[in-house]
């Protein structure tokens, strides 16, 4: 049996948590260089990089569930928590450039 769009997306937020990709763990790898004073450009490319595996991976499961066949709330209401993960990697990115 194929998987409904939720459990398409808990899949993808799993597999990115244990990654350390999500938002909250990007956000505090941030906070930890500033704390320990080592906001270097080397640093910062590697939490970029990171940062753009996650915004990749969650627009490619956009894409995917986009193209599920079910047109219902589930696929809807999936839809707009990706774009939430979206927007929480977008402000991650804005505090990542004001770092350099």
């Amino acid at each position: 049996m194929a998987q409904s769009p939720r459990e398409f997306f808990t899949t993808v937020e799993t597999r990115l948590g244990n990654e350390g990709l999500s938002s909250n763990r990007l956000s505090q790898d941030i906070q930890t260089l500033i704390r320990n004073n080592q906001v270097t450009k080397t640093q910062v490319d590697y939490i970029q990089r990171k940062l753009n595996r996650a915004q990749g991976t969650w627009h490619n499961a956009f894409s995917s569930i986009s193209n599920f066949s079910d047109s219902g709330f589930e696929k809807s209401a999936t839809l707009d928590i990706i774009n939430g993960k979206i927007g929480n990697l977008n402000t991650v990115q804005r505090n990542l450039n004001n770092l350099h």
